[in-house]
């Protein structure tokens, strides 16, 4: 189901579909992560507050926060993963509350991330789920 996911993601970003690309990616990261982690049910919500909440420590959040979180074992780069989910998180963000904060990012910069990035970084990070 993952790969399928990823293949929506891909096709998300061929039709330039930004926003769906984005919401999409991070569902998807925590998804991946799960799964790395020996949670079979990836869609338990205590499973994926637990992943949710140890990407938030490698970007600084939390009680302990670091890159020495238990889900960075399961990519070839915790700091490359800490970085995608800082900007990832910051731009769902923006879209979800539809650009009403002070410091919004413009639209290019959004869909520049979503239409470039994501895609290349989410098979350099999980490479088994992206054939």
């Amino acid at each position: 189901q993952v790969r399928k996911q990823f293949r929506l993601l891909q096709w998300y970003v061929e039709k330039r579909l930004p926003l769906q690309a984005l919401l999409l990616a991070r569902e998807w990261t925590i998804s991946a992560l799960c799964l790395l982690a020996g949670y079979d049910d990836y869609l338990e919500r205590a499973h994926r507050q637990d992943v949710e909440g140890q990407l938030g420590a490698m970007i600084g959040y939390g009680e302990r926060p670091g890159l020495d979180q238990p889900i960075a074992a399961y990519v070839p780069d915790a700091k490359k993963l800490a970085d995608f989910w800082s900007r990832l998180t910051e731009y769902r963000n923006d879209l979800a509350h539809v650009q009403m904060r002070k410091n919004f990012l413009n639209s290019g910069t959004l869909e520049n991330f979503a239409l470039n990035d994501l895609p290349p970084t989410l098979q350099a990070l999980f490479p088994s789920f992206c054939q």
